[in-house]
């Protein structure tokens, strides 16, 4: 297999994050195009995918060999969760529970994987779709109100 140039680990990159993220420009990774901050969700996600097919594929018995790969990523009003699986498997097999922090997964084998939410959701408005081997959940964030705070009173 041909090693990539660092041009042709960027150019990956950028179609990379235009798949998951098609609302971005074309060119967004100019400087000041867009705010970046969400760049450190998508490189912890990607690390813990990587750390995951590595350890599939280094210890295939192991609890890795049973866990769903995910991406999670947020937007102005809802935390998405993207399950990516295996074709074997049926989504309506899955039993799946989910509190304001977290989604829990029960796969037919019997394993369980938790996926922790880096915002507060509404668990009772959550929705799912499946397509392409891809199961999505679509999480609403809470709105919680503001209080009023009072110093020394």
């Amino acid at each position: 297999m041909k090693q990539q140039t660092p041009a042709e680990q960027w150019d990956a990159f950028e179609k990379a994050m235009l798949e998951a993220f098609p609302f971005l420009p074309k060119d967004f990774t100019r400087a000041g195009i867009v705010d970046s901050s969400w760049l450190s969700d998508v490189v912890q996600n990607s690390i813990n995918r990587f750390i995951d097919q590595e350890m599939k594929s280094k210890f295939p018995n192991s609890v890795f060999g049973s866990a769903l790969n995910y991406d999670t990523f947020e937007t102005h009003r809802s935390v998405i969760v993207r399950l990516r699986l295996p074709e074997d498997l049926n989504p309506r097999e899955l039993e799946m529970s989910i509190s304001c922090h977290k989604v829990r997964i029960k796969l037919p084998s019997g394993a369980k994987q938790e996926i922790p939410l880096p915002k507060a959701v509404s668990p009772r408005k959550a929705r799912t779709t499946f397509k392409g081997g891809i199961l999505e959940l679509r999480l609403p964030k809470t709105r919680e109100p503001f209080y009023p705070l009072y110093v020394g009173g």
